[in-house]
């Protein structure tokens, strides 16, 4: 549950907060070289990187401060800590790789907008499409289904492998 909630709100914070936070635009998180525009799907920045172990970090902190709060014997309070942070970044950056590469995203170099999917002429108040480039991934996936597949893998890696890790139990 903490791993869901880690990288549900690392994820967030890292593409809300990421974009108003950098200075540089974003790399794509698959070709690192490469810079995308602002709101490109798979684009990272430091300022995102560094949100998203925020989120998951709050979440570890809250999670042991519930519990304190609740009677339950709280947990380590470092361990949890760390392990919503390592759940929050990573999958954040899961869901970057997702974003890349299986959700599509095209640029208008004259409205200067990005788009999810490929605009139309009565989409776009650009008078000409010729201006729209597309610059990463594959009309596979929509939004809220990358997002879907990188809570539950990164819920499910988090539960089954790293937990273990972190806390000592099989």
């Amino acid at each position: 549950i903490l791993a869901h909630h880690a990288v549900s709100l690392g994820d967030t914070l890292a593409s809300e907060l990421g974009m108003v936070s950098s200075t540089r635009d974003p790399v794509l998180a698959t070709a690192p070289w490469r810079h995308v525009p602002v709101g490109t799907n798979g684009g990272i920045s430091a300022g995102g990187t560094l949100w998203s172990l925020v989120g998951g970090l709050l979440i570890g902190a809250l999670t042991v401060a519930m519990d304190a709060l609740s009677g339950v014997s709280p947990l380590r309070f470092v361990a949890v800590t760390l392990y919503g942070g390592l759940c929050g970044l990573g999958g954040s950056w899961l869901d970057s790789i997702l974003g890349a590469t299986l959700q599509v995203t095209y640029y208008d170099k004259d409205t200067k907008l990005v788009y999810h999917e490929r605009p139309t002429s009565s989409s776009s108040s650009s008078s000409s499409l010729s201006s729209v480039e597309h610059v990463c991934g594959r009309p596979i996936l929509t939004i809220e289904q990358v997002n879907l597949v990188s809570v539950a893998i990164t819920a499910g890696v988090g539960g089954w492998i790293i937990a273990p890790l972190f806390f000592g139990f099989s």
